[in-house]
């Protein structure tokens, strides 16, 4: 694939690749808080309905914390500080793309008894499981086995495991070799498969054709298909069990085992899809002959009762060091659940082979983290006019009694132009929750010529609403609703639009993204006092950002102005940013899609941005929402590779601004041998380049070039220096 930011220089009559590039740097350094809490891990990008496992991420023995968000397959990896009995997690990006790629539900298991966390995750109706192989060389997996199988009696067949449910993976009969609990294909019956490995080679490391059926009603219990209903005391005879024709085949499970009171053999935590809560299920047997014998549908009976919309699944994991597996629940459904308290904490005030479940919070990881529930759409936009921008984030809706309420979130700029910070002051900004418009994105500009800035909000049905800014100059922004339906338009579903003057009359016109993936191009064919829209193009540019046969796109455009150039960033469904140039004057063409993977950002699905020079250090930095409903946050910079001493007094550039000539003056003691100067826009395009060989001093001319701020850089074998440039005629 194509990138945009790889220089390749020429130097005399060979080549050679300098890796300095302009880029985009992910931080999180900026500071936000809430009230007077500082958010530990802000910029984590939001969570939904997430599965949760341990794991030592960085070798250091103390297990630290994977979260997998049902929502785009989202990954989010956590390094636990070690604090004892204290929650102390850092959010930490560097190892999500140590991981494959992952899907619908993931457990995280030491399979082979090296110490070593290890895979289990969802596959074409059954498991695959990937060994964990890190070294000193870091984190790192393997394909273990693709899908396991189990000998069903007689015959060995795919463990078969729905995307939908949520397995036991546990050393159920206590022997050191992992065992697997997940219910029959035809019904509400528990089929226990059984490892093998230590009984045929005294070993627990194998994966291939070792399970087989044990039990096909393991515990002698039948959950309901179209309830949550348990009824105890069924009997099954054999192999494969006796599975009654009845039975109605059951819609969803979810299993969460552990010893719940001591006794030394497996205890299960059930879940329905039809329910909002859990069922405590007691065995009364054995590790060897479980017997399920009774049930508390009000678990935890001692605590506050488990009870989140909808589908929960739960998990067994020590998140306070205290050396107690604590519970953590969370949704397991993604239509019309909690997605905003949505991950559950009891503490353990029991010990780890008899736990008491005691609940401590409903929004465990998400109440230190920008969290708007579900989708994140962001814009910067200084809101009370004191020069500082701050962040408005649209979003798809907080779960809300059974239906989505979307409002806006508002971020105020609470730090100075280079060094921002933010407070979250509003999770419903201008009230726009009173309109009840659903999945709404904003965009800002001046739309009626009073200097102010006005705002325009996208929905769901694909209309635009219009708010006029009613505020005095130099006060903050306050919108009322003056034109619903903005201009009658009506681009389908999932209007995402940007206030722009793409063709450059002096009056903003509308970008608007959309679900089928597209770009609308409508016209302001009024006045600078008196907007209106008229459609020219509904497929502006050729702009596309849907995957293979795939038909939803979702794009999010974001059109910025290069040293008087256009170019669009814009968002999509699967999370990639798209790039493209080749716009000015090519508003009836196609323009040149440049990257579908920029720089390789992927901060989940529904991405959405906004791109400004935040610090105003002349560099573009880039705000990206993600459906989980959380935000990313990148600067703008030069960067080196590792091999590279980057240094910043190899030369001096004057005049600075600029105008049709600059002069280059290298330091002396430089070495100009293989050498090279080249010059990038604010985005990382390549506009000149110059072998620099033989004289310390010269003048370039940059003429051709347009008035804004360009990065001048020289390299060699050794050394690279970066320096600013401002074009000023």
């Amino acid at each position: 694939m194509k990138k945009i930011l790889l220089l390749i220089l020429y130097v005399f009559s060979f080549s050679f690749s300098v890796n300095a590039q302009f880029y985009f740097k992910k931080i999180d350094t900026l500071n936000v808080k809430i009230g007077n809490t500082n958010l530990e891990n802000a910029w984590a990008g939001g969570a939904n309905f997430v599965q949760v496992s341990d794991i030592d991420l960085d070798q250091d023995s103390i297990m630290d914390l994977f979260v997998f968000d049902r929502t785009g397959n989202k990954i989010s990896t956590y390094i636990n500080k070690g604090t004892a009995d204290s929650i102390d997690y850092k959010y930490d990006w560097t190892y999500i793309k140590k991981f494959p790629k992952l899907h619908d539900w993931v457990l995280l298991r030491d399979y082979n008894c090296d110490g070593k966390m290890d895979i289990y995750t969802y596959n074409n109706g059954g498991v695959d499981v990937y060994r964990n192989i890190s070294d000193a060389n870091g984190l790192s997996f393997v394909l273990a086995e693709s899908l396991l199988f189990s000998n069903y009696h007689p015959n060995m067949l795919n463990l078969y495991i729905t995307l939908v449910d949520i397995p036991a993976i546990y050393d159920i009969d206590k022997d050191g070799d992992i065992d697997i609990l997940t219910f029959n294909i035809l019904g509400g019956f528990l089929e226990y498969h059984k490892n093998m490995s230590m009984e045929i080679y005294g070993v627990c490391d194998s994966l291939k054709k070792i399970y087989q059926l044990d039990n096909g009603c393991w515990g002698n219990f039948s959950e309901s298909g179209i309830n949550s209903t348990i009824n105890l005391g069924i009997s099954c005879k054999g192999p494969g069990g006796n599975i009654d024709p009845q039975q109605v085949n059951h819609s969803g499970s979810a299993l969460c085992s552990f010893d719940a009171d001591g006794d030394g053999d497996c205890d299960l935590l059930l879940h329905d899809i039809s329910s909002n809560g859990g069922i405590m299920l007691t065995n009364g047997g054995d590790i060897n002959t479980a017997s399920l014998v009774a049930q508390d549908g009000n678990f935890p009976s001692n605590s506050v009762k488990l009870d989140i919309v909808g589908f929960p699944s739960s998990y067994y994991v020590d998140v306070n060091n205290d050396g107690k597996r604590d519970l953590i629940a969370s949704p397991n459904a993604q239509n019309l659940s909690e997605n905003f308290n949505s991950i559950w904490w009891y503490k353990n005030m029991g010990n780890d082979s008899m736990p008491v479940f005691v609940h401590q919070k409903n929004n465990f990881l998400q109440d230190e983290m920008i969290e708007v529930g579900q989708g994140a759409f962001p814009v910067f936009f200084d809101y009370n006019s004191d020069g500082l921008l701050d962040i408005v984030i649209g979003n798809a809706g907080y779960y809300n009694a059974g239906a989505m309420k979307s409002t806006l979130t508002l971020m105020k700029n609470i730090g100075t132009i280079a060094k921002p910070a933010f407070e979250i002051v509003s999770l419903d900004y201008a009230n726009l929750s009173l309109n009840n418009f659903k999945d709404i994105y904003p965009t800002f500009g001046d739309l009626d010529g009073d200097t102010d800035k006005d705002m325009v909000v996208g929905d769901d049905q694909g209309h635009l609403h219009y708010y006029e800014n009613m505020a005095a100059i130099g006060t903050a922004a306050n919108f009322v609703l003056s034109m619903p339906l903005l201009g009658g338009i009506d681009i389908g579903s999932y209007a995402m639009p940007q206030l722009i003057d793409l063709d450059r009359d002096g009056l903003l016109d509308l970008a608007i993204g959309e679900q089928s993936g597209n770009v609308n191009y409508y016209r302001n064919t009024g006045t600078v006092n008196n907007a209106a829209f008229t459609l020219m193009k509904a497929n502006l540019g050729g702009v596309k950002t849907n995957l293979p046969n795939y038909i939803v796109g979702y794009s999010a455009p974001k059109f910025i102005d290069v040293n008087g150039s256009f170019k669009l960033i814009c968002g999509s469904e699967n999370g990639n940013i798209y790039y493209y140039n080749n716009i000015d004057g090519n508003l009836n063409g196609n323009f040149t899609l440049v990257d579908s993977a920029y720089y390789g950002i992927w901060e989940g699905v529904r991405s959405a941005l906004d791109v400004t020079d935040l610090n105003q250090d002349g560099y573009y930095d880039m705000v990206v929402g993600n459906y989980s409903g959380g935000l990313g946050f990148y600067l703008g910079d030069i960067g080196g590779s590792i091999n590279e001493n980057v240094v910043n007094d190899v030369f001096n550039l004057y005049p600075n601004p600029a105008y049709d000539n600059v002069t280059i003056e290298v330091d002396k003691h430089f070495d100009l041998s293989h050498s090279c100067l080249f010059i990038v826009n604010v985005v990382g395009e390549k506009v000149l380049e110059k072998s620099f060989s033989e004289r310390y001093t010269a003048t370039i001319n940059i003429s051709n070039l347009a008035k804004g701020v360009y990065f001048v850089n020289i390299s060699n074998d050794t050394y690279s220096c970066t320096k600013k440039m401002v074009i000023a005629r």
